[in-house]
């Protein structure tokens, strides 16, 4: 259900069908979802603030028969249960505008107070479009926090005006490298990006290279370098994002972060084109690799595995092991998947299997990987020995880990959970993710809820946490 909300939440990129008859659940519910993050073993729905609405691009590659006729299926699911579960019918319009009148006074926000703005306000100076047409600045701010002030390797595959390079060069003021990949035009990023941290160029700080993410020799050159965050602004087109990940994913540090801006064109009605390059295979609910969405959630299910199979990792993979494997979490955000590495301790995390699924679970991946199977020769995938590719990633990079949550709080709640003894810690380590994004809820007058406070562990938790609930 939550994968398919995630096609309503991107739903003005590829469509300009009315509220009124577009949603799963419910007008209230489903146009109220600003993103999804699927962790291990727990779904985190983001609810829009009162000016979310505004964010982003009308639809390119229109396909309304086909979103249509995707919701229209998905509302069939829930028209089968509705009754049960006391969905009442509502206006849709009145539903819509309702949420925002709803409460008044001081907005919390998951968002607004967790950081300081640095990044935004970069962005905003420099003329981004990531900021002025998208505002993956909500997201950023929260998730490249914890890589500010290190020593980070960051590539960015398209950085064609460079306006994009100066931003992440003024805020990784002590990265070690920042890395654009440009295709196609010859405008002097790179100078643009030094320029904006006082440097003249060549600075070693900030480089460009020239080359097509549709190249594999090209990525597997890029991929010789340990890198802490990458970004795919690149092509667009989702055959060319799924070729650099595959091939870019497993250079990716532990504990670091992979991003895919403008997911939309998988969602467009093909056969159609971005900046020039065709394309076909996309569509609203198409397979991999016309539409990259569906891989991504499918990848979730590896991710959650251990909850519901034993089978060994060495037959449980759609891609690849050092890829599969090495996924901590996916975070669904409007036109943009953020894939996040595991660390060198992840492993340990959450309880072994309970219900278990051996053979359901094998079929899905391998019927996924059937899927992969198709293009993998020309994605270029390379076969890896399982055991070997799951525990390289771990060997490859020593030294200090950089961590897209261990800097970005002082970990007030992980020590709460610590003491109160709830296994939200010492079974499921959810504190990873509840540190990031309670953070900005931690002093302010929340109402807090939680279903299930049996033994009251978790309950001391929260009351020692939120000090001005």
């Amino acid at each position: 259900l939550f994968k398919d909300l995630y096609d309503v939440v991107n739903r003005k990129y590829y469509s300009d069908v009315s509220d009124v008859s577009a949603y799963i659940i419910d007008p209230a519910i489903d146009f109220q979802i600003a993103a999804i993050f699927f962790a291990p073993n727990a779904i985190m729905i983001f609810k829009k603030d009162v000016d979310f609405e505004d964010i982003g691009r009308p639809a390119g590659g229109k396909d309304n028969d086909a979103f249509l006729r995707h919701v229209g299926e998905a509302r069939k699911k829930v028209a089968k249960f509705s009754a049960d579960l006391h969905i009442q019918a509502r206006d849709p319009q009145q539903a819509r505008d309702s949420a925002s009148d709803a409460f008044q006074g001081e907005v919390l926000h998951w968002n607004k107070r967790s950081t300081d703005g640095a990044l935004t306000q970069a962005m905003v100076r420099s003329g981004t479009d990531k900021y002025s047409t998208h505002r993956y600045n909500l997201w950023y701010e929260v998730f490249l926090e914890p890589y500010r002030r290190r020593p980070v390797n960051f590539m960015e595959i398209g950085a064609d005006r460079g306006k994009s390079l100066v931003a992440w060069a003024v805020y990784f003021r002590n990265a070690s490298l920042i890395q654009g990949v440009r295709y196609g035009v010859r405008t002097d990023s790179e100078q643009m990006g030094c320029q904006a941290i006082g440097l003249k160029k060549p600075c070693a700080i900030v480089q460009v290279v020239d080359g097509n993410q549709n190249d594999p020799d090209f990525l597997h050159r890029l991929a010789k370098t340990g890198w802490d965050v990458i970004v795919d602004d690149g092509s667009h087109v989702p055959e060319h994002q799924l070729r650099s990940f595959v091939n870019l994913f497993p250079a990716v540090r532990p504990g670091g972060l992979y991003v895919i801006e403008d997911i939309e064109t998988s969602y467009w009605h093909s056969p159609t084109s971005s900046y020039g390059q065709a394309f076909k295979g996309s569509g609203v609910g198409k397979d991999y690799p016309g539409n990259i969405v569906g891989l991504f959630k499918d990848l979730y299910d590896v991710v959650n595995r251990k909850y519901y199979s034993d089978v060994s990792d060495v037959s449980a993979y759609i891609i690849d092991p050092a890829i599969d494997f090495q996924i901590a979490a996916i975070f669904f955000a409007p036109n943009a998947i953020m894939i996040f590495k595991k660390d060198v301790d992840f492993e340990d995390i959450g309880r072994p299997a309970g219900g278990k699924d051996n053979d359901a679970f094998l079929r899905h991946v391998g019927e996924a990987r059937k899927k992969v199977a198709k293009f993998s020769a020309d994605l270029h995938i390379q076969a890896r020995d399982p055991q070997q590719a799951r525990d390289s990633a771990s060997d490859a990079f020593q030294g200090e880990v950089l961590h897209w949550n261990k800097r970005s709080t002082d970990g007030a709640l992980t020590q709460a959970m610590v003491r109160s003894g709830t296994d939200k810690y010492s079974t499921h380590r959810y504190n990873l993710w509840y540190e990031v994004f309670l953070e900005p809820y931690r002093r302010r007058p929340v109402n807090f809820m939680e279903i299930g406070a049996d033994r009251g562990k978790s309950l001391v938790a929260w009351a020692v946490y939120f000090r001005n609930a």
